[in-house]
């Protein structure tokens, strides 16, 4: 499984559609962090379970690399 991290889930599923890229489901649900998710249809991904998170600002702030 892979998990990927977008600023834009709804945007995100929109391009990935367009793109022929199938979803398992229609809108994003709320995932184990308590982020919205989608899973891409691993036909689609070669054959790999694919993760989109929207995760929010705190998230980001906590986990951002500070140089």
């Amino acid at each position: 499984m892979l998990r990927l991290q977008t600023d834009n889930i709804n945007a995100a599923i929109s391009d990935l559609k367009s793109k022929g890229v199938r979803t398992l489901a229609d809108k994003p649900a709320t995932g184990a962090h308590g982020y919205p998710v989608v899973f891409l249809h691993p036909k689609d991904a070669n054959g790999v379970l694919t993760e989109l998170e929207q995760p929010d600002e705190s998230w980001k702030r906590n986990h951002s690399k500070k140089t």
